[in-house]
């Protein structure tokens, strides 16, 4: 939050603690306040308050109190749209709304949130008396949160203001391209960032033509769809059958699932070599950015030492609705036991991840390419790894790795503890 909306916060929470005392459970405040790009003329200042036990009348007769005096004030404060809800044992027993507009201050039954605002909220908000009571109280799946982008664009072409109302348009326009990016990076971006973003990566927000801005989104939106339709899995291993859940959760540690990838390119730097690169975890030092593999090498052709003259196979999944979208971009993961339609054959992984280059779908950041600074950059993440895990004191399959591919770093971590 920049420095103006802290301190009207800090007003707000005085003034709430004044009418609720220690019934005043938390405020959670979320939205461009937090996320970044809030604007005084455009935007409002999103909030939950948590009440201990139930809203009763005098309470709602005192909020709206409240609030007519933020909005005759005609200053920041008067930017406060949220909920008040009351909470017995964590559930929610009842609540009030205020918006902008006077006319839409109403009591509810609870917070009223789908999955996309659930999900836009948990991504981006600061709990003033850092509680975690809103994790327990709203949850989101992603999957019906890609249903309700693809509902709310069908709702925006067919609503006649579209076409007689500019400050819909607007909004609708705005909201299309901000779903694009949660659609494809699975997040959120700022109203402000948003136009940049679409402009770099797909095209311009046409306020002049909003019916083809909003069917070229729902183009892209499929497009994507039907390019991830399948994923990906890679390994030396012939003739898997059916790949269990093994590996742990990264979004949930309680759940072991199947880690796979819908960008093909991705899954080659899975096909590791044990025996030639002597080392039975793998050593993938790649991420996805909107749609291109970044690998980074971390010593001299480390790509072509690690993948050069190694085969296996890219196992290919049909995606349905069992499978969850994970944190990272491009990966998909399942509780269920996954069985391969069908595999391809890679003869040398190094030369199918050059093709992939070739093609901008990866993007190769060499150590040889690097600047000093960058070397340094990377050989200090080293040295930190070899003293976190205190490899100069073990004989380990890690250390001897390290030790072989790493030089440098191995050479200054010991000149650090000779120190």
């Amino acid at each position: 939050m920049n420095e103006v909306v802290e301190n009207v916060v800090e007003q707000f929470n005085k003034d709430l603690s004044g009418i609720f005392g220690n019934r005043l459970l938390d405020i959670i405040i979320y939205g461009s306040s937090v996320r970044g790009g809030f604007c005084s003329d455009s935007s409002d200042i999103d909030f939950i308050a948590l009440i201990k036990s139930e809203l009763s009348n005098d309470d709602q007769m005192k909020i709206q109190n409240l609030h007519t005096q933020y909005r005759k004030s005609k200053s920041i404060v008067s930017l406060f749209e949220g909920r008040y809800i009351g909470l017995e044992n964590d559930k929610v027993t009842s609540g009030y709304y205020v918006g902008t507009n006077p006319k839409g201050w109403k009591p509810i039954h609870d917070l009223g949130f789908g999955d996309l605002e659930s999900a836009m909220i948990l991504d981006s908000y600061k709990a003033i008396y850092k509680t975690d009571l809103l994790n327990s109280l709203i949850n989101f799946d992603w999957n019906v949160v890609y249903k309700e982008i693809s509902f709310q664009l069908d709702e925006f072409l067919t609503n006649d203001l579209l076409l007689s109302n500019e400050a819909y348009k607007k909004y609708a326009l705005i909201t299309a391209a901000r779903s694009l990016y949660t659609y494809i990076k699975k997040g959120f971006i700022s109203k402000l960032d948003v136009h940049d973003w679409i402009k770099n990566n797909y095209f311009d927000i046409d306020y002049g033509n909003p019916i083809m801005f909003l069917k070229n989104v729902k183009f892209e939106i499929e497009s994507y769809k039907s390019s991830h339709a399948y994923l990906y899995h890679g390994s030396m291993q012939k003739g898997i059958k059916v790949m269990v859940p093994k590996s742990v959760f990264h979004d949930d540690s309680a759940k072991n699932v199947v880690y796979l990838t819908s960008n093909e390119a991705y899954s080659l730097f899975y096909i590791w070599d044990t025996v030639k690169n002597k080392r039975k975890n793998k050593w993938v030092t790649c991420w996805i950015e909107d749609g291109t593999v970044h690998y980074e090498e971390q010593f001299p052709d480390q790509l072509k030492t690690f993948y050069d003259g190694v085969s296996g196979y890219v196992y290919i999944f049909k995606k349905d609705d069992t499978f969850m979208k994970a944190t990272e971009e491009d990966m998909w993961v399942s509780v269920n036991d996954c069985k391969p339609e069908s595999a391809k054959w890679v003869p040398n992984v190094y030369a199918e991840i050059r093709k992939y280059e070739k093609d901008n779908k990866v993007q190769i950041h060499r150590y040889n390419e690097f600047t000093s600074k960058e070397k340094d950059e990377v050989i200090n993440k080293i040295v930190q790894y070899i003293q976190d895990k205190d490899l100069l004191n073990k004989d380990t399959e890690t250390s001897r790795f390290i030790k072989n591919h790493h030089k440098d770093a191995w050479s200054k971590a010991i000149n650090m503890d000779l120190k």
